[in-house]
């Protein structure tokens, strides 16, 4: 693959697909990929963007209407954006580990008996129970608010 007619720090290469891609390196800045074909219009504003750390990060895509969407959005809201940072974390790691075995499962499907079930599986740890109720119930809150 020639590699003269690309700009610096754009690589070429076939994915697993045999498509050509085109990843833009640099040190100190966040690699990515750049979708438009190589000397468009579109490819340059890529390029540019990435040069100058600008670049979009990819949004993850899940399901709607799963713990996944659900978490995802509630991330992006402003009583999360608002919390203190050490909250934030407390939230995100019960979170995380709640989303690990239920991410995929459909929210609108959840029922208060299937919480109860889930929470008295951890009666060996009643304050784990009781933060996972209060981060639930924080999560099905926004989830109303999203109807």
């Amino acid at each position: 693959m020639a590699r003269r007619w690309l700009p610096p720090n754009v690589t070429a290469f076939k994915d697993r697909h045999g498509k050509t891609r085109y990843r833009f390196r640099q040190t100190g800045k966040p690699s990515c990929y750049l979708h438009h074909a190589p000397g468009t219009p579109e490819f340059m504003a890529e390029y540019h963007a990435a040069q100058n750390g600008t670049m979009p990060s990819p949004e993850e895509r899940w399901p709607p209407f799963t713990y996944d969407a659900l978490i995802t959005s509630f991330y992006q809201s402003p009583r999360w954006i608002d919390s203190k940072p050490s909250t934030q974390k407390t939230y995100r790691s019960i979170i995380e580990r709640f989303r690990a075995k239920n991410g995929g499962k459909d929210v609108r499907r959840i029922t208060t008996a299937a919480i109860e079930r889930k929470l008295s599986l951890m009666r060996d740890t009643p304050a784990a129970a009781n933060n996972l109720r209060k981060v639930l119930a924080r999560l099905h809150r926004h989830a109303i608010k999203l109807g």
